[in-house]
């Protein structure tokens, strides 16, 4: 409860609070899908990084492919690339410009590669160490009309000390790096672009 800044805690305990940031996580919900639909398979079970698909190219309902979901991987450093590639993509596919496989065949590559992935103890949406970004813009690149950018290559030497520190399990340790020195000689902007 609260009055005020002052906020009540149920143990009766008051603190002043000036701002209050509302986290849910990165658990990912579909309340709109009908679950008899079968559009998605969501695993209910798991809080972070849980499957939900299938998702070609972790983009298209494989069962569906009007049904498109951007940005539901989990990368860093190189997110708003991947996200705006897949974007571009969706608009590819929406004006016709590309075309998808039959579902048995997505559905089949999907399970192919999600076993594969599993295999090497990583999650299927967290584009970072095996299950890479890098490798995961090429096939994006080899899917659409889009030019590859092997430019993104220059971020690789950071994002390896990031996984490396967050392999450890110190996330904690990311927030001391010296960004501006670790991107200082990275002069970057992409080839395509939306904008």
């Amino acid at each position: 409860m609260a009055h005020g800044k002052t906020v009540i805690f149920g143990d009766g305990s008051r603190e002043t609070i000036d701002t209050v940031v509302y986290c849910t996580g990165y658990k990912f919900s579909f309340p709109f899908l009908d679950p008899s639909d079968s559009i998605l398979d969501v695993d209910q079970e798991v809080e972070y990084d849980g499957y939900f698909g299938p998702l070609y190219k972790k983009i298209f309902s494989a069962r569906d492919p009007r049904f498109m979901f951007p940005g539901t991987i989990n990368c860093h450093f190189l997110a708003n690339a991947v996200i705006e590639k897949q974007v571009m993509i969706c608009a590819q596919f929406i004006n016709g410009q590309i075309s998808l496989p039959s579902s048995e065949e997505m559905e089949e590559e999907i399970n192919t590669e999600r076993e594969d992935v599993e295999s090497h103890n990583a999650t299927y949406y967290c584009l970072y160490g095996y299950n890479s970004q890098y490798s995961y813009l090429e096939d994006l690149a080899s899917l659409s009309c889009l030019e590859e950018d092997k430019r993104y290559y220059d971020f690789k030497p950071v994002d390896e000390l990031f996984f490396k520190i967050i392999g450890k399990g110190n996330v904690i340790e990311t927030r001391s790096l010296d960004y501006k020195k670790l991107f200082k000689d990275i002069a970057f902007s992409p080839i395509s672009s939306l904008f």
